[in-house]
């Protein structure tokens, strides 16, 4: 079996830490991957206790994301992102960091996973697929719901027929 990815998370807020929970998974059930770094201002999201609470159900009020003592905490990016035993970055800023972020970990020789959007302006978008495009890295947007057995059960209705013409 290979090595396991070794993830970053910058931004620890509600998805950030939404990212905990779905690499953590991801772990628990064979995928090789390993949560090794989080970053965030704000300490008590460094903590590894759950903070954020959104429009969907965590868990509890005590909740353990992660162990501290285990995952580094950062309290800017590019330290971080300097952190050379990490292999992919999850970005989980505000919108209009997400670009910046996202090169910055390109060239460090970083996978990214950017939280949507990506971008407000497409020209940003476009300046990040490109420089994507011209490394040796994954650079993936967080768009999860594709994903989700619902979207193919509707595809499936659509490319049928079932309801009319779409």
């Amino acid at each position: 079996m290979s090595s396991p990815v070794r993830v970053g998370i910058v931004g620890m807020g509600f998805m950030g830490q939404t990212h905990v929970r779905a690499y953590s998974w991801a772990a628990m059930n064979g995928a090789p991957c390993e949560l090794v770094a989080v970053c965030d201002r704000d300490p008590s999201r460094r903590s590894g206790l759950a903070t954020a609470a959104g429009n969907i159900q965590t868990g509890g009020p005590d909740e353990r994301l992660f162990d501290p003592e285990v995952v580094t905490g950062y309290t800017d990016p590019g330290s971080l992102l300097a952190d050379e035993s990490i292999d992919l970055v999850s970005v989980c800023t505000h919108t209009d960091s997400h670009v910046d972020v996202a090169l910055r970990a390109l060239e460090r020789g970083k996978h990214v996973l950017v939280e949507k959007p990506v971008a407000v302006r497409s020209c940003e978008v476009r300046r990040l697929l490109d420089a994507a495009r011209a490394s040796d890295r994954l650079c993936v947007p967080a768009m999860c719901i594709r994903h989700w057995p619902g979207w193919s059960d509707l595809s499936g209705l659509i490319h049928r027929g079932t309801h009319g013409r779409v």
